[in-house]
């Protein structure tokens, strides 16, 4: 999967850094159905767990985000 990925997160697209902690490749499945999906960052892995796979929830905070950017 990283040679497949160039060696970057399938989420955001920056590379891994295995000297990292929060930018470790990480495998990302589906809770539900428990197939694996991809390699992402362990951080972007991490904020697809917080929301619960939950693309709405995204929605709302990119909202969030742009109204009370500068």
């Amino acid at each position: 999967m990283q040679i497949q990925q160039s060696g970057r997160c399938a989420l955001c697209g920056e590379p891994f850094d295995e000297r990292e902690h929060f930018l470790k490749a990480s495998v990302d499945h589906d809770h539900e159905t428990d197939e694996v999906r991809s390699l992402l960052h362990k951080r972007c892995n991490l904020l697809l767990g917080v929301v619960d796979d939950d693309p709405a929830i995204f929605e709302k905070a990119i909202e969030y985000l742009k109204k009370h950017s500068r």
